[in-house]
């Protein structure tokens, strides 16, 4: 599985992933060398140790890794689901990073995902706080407790800034993500 270098389409000259990591101790995803120069060739070895994941907006995968790692998990649904499946094909198979594959990325519009300019939408701040304690119960289950502990206190940071709306995602998304629900939420944030 190999990922490509996703810039903003707003601004090219920056690098917006050159993949995914999971950082355990935030329960958090990092884009890897987020705002970087573009131009800036990495060491590819490098890059490939540090990125647990391609992004979800350009991968590159191999019918013989796609014979052992399945689909992408539809159980997720638009959060999540490319970091669990880099992590399968990172352990199955093994993941790659292709600098001269340049994707420019239309960051946030599918759902609204929020930048400086706005704020993120409740659904997408619902999906990323359940989908992420799928994610964990999966991959890192013995961090699940800490990570709700962390995942509280991020949903309350939204409050904080006087997002009302979101932090009642944020908790709704956590206890959604705790009962297993799965899949497109049945129900309107």
């Amino acid at each position: 599985m190999v990922g490509s270098r996703i810039v903003p389409s707003s601004r090219p000259d920056l690098i917006h992933s050159r993949g995914l990591r999971w950082r355990r101790f935030h329960s958090s995803t990092e884009a890897v060398d987020y705002l970087a120069p573009a131009a800036v060739e990495p060491d590819h070895n490098s890059i490939e140790r540090r990125i647990d994941s391609p992004s979800g907006a350009s991968v590159y995968v191999t019918r013989d890794c796609l014979n052992k790692i399945g689909l992408m998990d539809e159980r997720y649904f638009l959060y999540f689901e490319d970091l669990d499946w880099g992590y399968q094909a990172k352990r199955f198979c093994g993941i790659g990073y292709a600098f001269n594959s340049v994707v420019a990325h239309h960051v946030g519009t599918t759902i609204g995902t929020g930048s400086k300019d706005s704020a993120a939408s409740a659904l997408s701040v619902y999906l990323d706080f359940r989908n992420r304690i799928h994610f964990i119960r999966k991959h890192h289950r013995g961090w699940l407790v800490w990570s709700l502990m962390v995942l509280a206190l991020q949903a309350l940071r939204h409050g904080l800034r006087g997002a009302l709306t979101n932090m009642r995602a944020a908790f709704a998304g956590i206890l959604a993500g705790i009962t297993g629900e799965i899949g497109r939420p049945s129900h309107i944030i």
